[in-house]
């Protein structure tokens, strides 16, 4: 697929066996990129960006995002999006000016339409396993706060569930959901000194089980990047694990399959301080591993899970010399 130099490649994922979604960042006159995301089928072809049926969306300049890749649907993904201000004829802006609303957008056409609209204050969204938004984050402007909004199953209304300052740790940050929509994942300290991973009910807004504590390190809560949280099934959609970070990346997974791949992958390359699949194929026979560490930016693998073998496919910033990469030591405070 052939690119202008000022286009970057922000992220690639698999939609289905065909299609193919990657998110762009375009450098333009503003300070910010411009963020769009297009589909195009496995061999080039076709390719469509997304939200192209919607003109209101011109000067948004992050429409690279989907919230929910819908594995279970082959031709649909959710975004959220910002509509640009609505002019009237006398040159007045409507009172829709900035409304950031939830879409669904067909990956073969690019058209979108909306599931769930939100205010003008909304600015981010959860949704459930089955794609139907259940939590979302407005700004309070008046008061420089965030508000959290849960969206109740039985009564289908959303309602306030907190609010913090948008400097400060929310007091519960919602990372994703349980296979039960009704059960989110949630990082707490409530219990502990540390954050850790926990179930959280929508309905009764009670905090539930741990799902995943670490004795020695916060998992889950996010400060300026995510430190952790639950790893989905690319397929599937369902819930198999969590991440964190202790001195590197760590998995645990609660799936035994998948916690065998890892434990292979980890016996294999000892060398590396990271080593994560970051693709699998259906039946977990084929794994896209990347290993790294500090003396390699990133190494990009084919495992074969059946002969317990690995294919070297490339290096990232292959251009730096691994001798002038110095060794790193970690210090615990």
């Amino acid at each position: 697929i052939p690119m202008g130099n000022d286009i970057e490649v922000e992220w690639v994922s698999w939609k289905n066996d065909d299609r193919l979604l990657v998110g762009l960042l375009k450098d333009g006159e503003s300070e910010n990129p411009l963020g769009r995301a297009v589909a195009v089928d496995r061999d080039g072809k076709n390719l469509v960006a997304l939200f192209s049926n919607v003109s209101r969306f011109k000067g948004n300049r992050d429409l690279s995002g989907v919230e929910n890749r819908l594995p279970n649907d082959p031709t649909s993904v959710l975004m959220g999006a910002r509509e640009a201000p609505r002019i009237s004829a006398d040159g007045v802006a409507g009172n829709t000016l900035g409304v950031h609303n939830l879409y669904r957008v067909d990956v073969y056409s690019g058209r979108a339409e909306i599931v769930q609209r939100g205010q003008r204050a909304t600015f981010n969204w959860l949704t459930d396993p089955q794609g139907v938004a259940r939590v979302r984050w407005d700004y309070q402007w008046d008061y420089g706060r965030i508000a959290i909004f849960v969206r109740n199953a039985s009564t289908d209304k959303w309602e306030m569930l907190t609010t913090y300052g948008v400097y400060d740790l929310p007091p519960i940050e919602f990372r994703g959901f349980t296979n039960d929509p009704n059960i989110a994942i949630v990082a707490s300290n409530e219990k502990s000194d540390k954050f850790g991973i926990f179930e959280y009910n929508l309905d009764t807004r009670t905090l539930g089980k741990a799902i995943f504590q670490h004795p020695d390190v916060d998992v889950g809560h996010q400060i300026a990047d995510d430190i952790g949280g639950p790893i989905y099934d690319t397929t599937s959609g369902k819930f198999v694990g969590i991440f964190f970070i202790n001195e590197v990346w760590e998995h645990h997974y609660f799936d035994a399959q998948l916690k065998g791949i890892q434990d292979t992958l980890n016996a294999a390359f000892t060398q590396s301080a990271l080593v994560r699949p970051t693709s699998l194929s259906r039946d977990r026979s084929r794994v896209i591993v990347t290993t790294s560490g500090p003396r390699d930016p990133a190494t990009y693998y084919a495992f074969d899970a059946t002969k317990n073998t690995a294919r070297r496919l490339g290096r990232r910033n292959a251009g730096l010399p691994e001798a002038e990469l110095g060794a790193s030591l970690v210090i615990k405070y």
